[in-house]
């Protein structure tokens, strides 16, 4: 399903990786405890930047390469595309509340089955697994879902992961976008060898992008693809 060229990731700028070694950090260190929040202020200048534009509610990005590739090329064309009316993103935190100034005009969804992360989430939000979609949006009623860094870091193993693309498949639209994200350090398994990728999927396509699989240079290696639910048969 791997196909196209991708895009050309030497026009990413320097400055989109400034956050890169502290990511790659918290990556490493997923599932331990943070330092109390005082002491994090202090011995991490960009945490605390960042904390501050919180407070302010201006946008809180994360300056990486691949959040580069997501915010500056994968969400404005998934905004752009025709019909894209209801969009749902998956997974948040204080660096994506902000992503639904992309989707204005649209119905914006967001999910995360942290209660704490609801204040990230966008006016409509759900505190619940991904794997509950179709119990929450009507069948074949979604355009496009943005599903990055939750595979590895929540939805941990090939059968959850089977259940919640299968879950993704139902709410979406024939020919609706997935746009899925992940650290392959971070996976004990390749998600797009999952049964239901294969079942459901086929690869899609943001003409920005210029390939539906795209590999960002992050120590990480941050992965997206862009897929496309099939035709339903009858």
């Amino acid at each position: 399903m791997r196909q196209g060229a991708g895009l050309n990731l030497a026009d990413i700028p320097a400055s989109a990786a400034r956050d890169e070694s502290g990511v790659t950090e918290a990556i490493a260190h997923f599932g331990r405890k943070h330092l109390p929040l005082p002491l994090r202020l202090i011995r991490d200048p960009a945490f605390a930047i960042r904390a501050l534009r919180y407070a302010l509610r201006l946008p809180t990005p994360l300056r990486t390469r691949d959040r580069w590739v997501l915010e500056q090329v994968i969400l404005p064309a998934v905004e752009e595309r025709s019909g894209n009316q209801t969009v749902v993103f998956v997974g948040c935190d204080y660096y994506t509340w902000h992503y639904k100034r992309f989707f204005k005009g649209h119905r914006y969804i967001t999910i995360d089955p942290d209660q704490g992360r609801a204040r990230f989430g966008g006016k409509e939000h759900h505190v619940d697994f991904m794997s509950n979609l179709p119990l929450l949006l009507a069948a074949g009623s979604v355009d496009a879902i943005i599903c990055n860094g939750v595979v590895g870091f929540g939805v941990n193993d090939p059968q959850e992961a089977d259940r919640s693309f299968t879950a993704c498949a139902n709410v979406l639209k024939p020919g609706g976008l997935l746009v899925l994200g992940w650290t392959p350090g971070s996976c004990s398994f390749d998600p797009m060898k999952t049964a239901a990728i294969s079942r459901h999927f086929e690869p899609g396509g943001l003409p920005s992008l210029g390939s539906n699989f795209v590999e960002t240079p992050t120590a990480y290696r941050q992965t997206f693809a862009i897929l496309s639910r099939r035709a339903v048969t009858g």
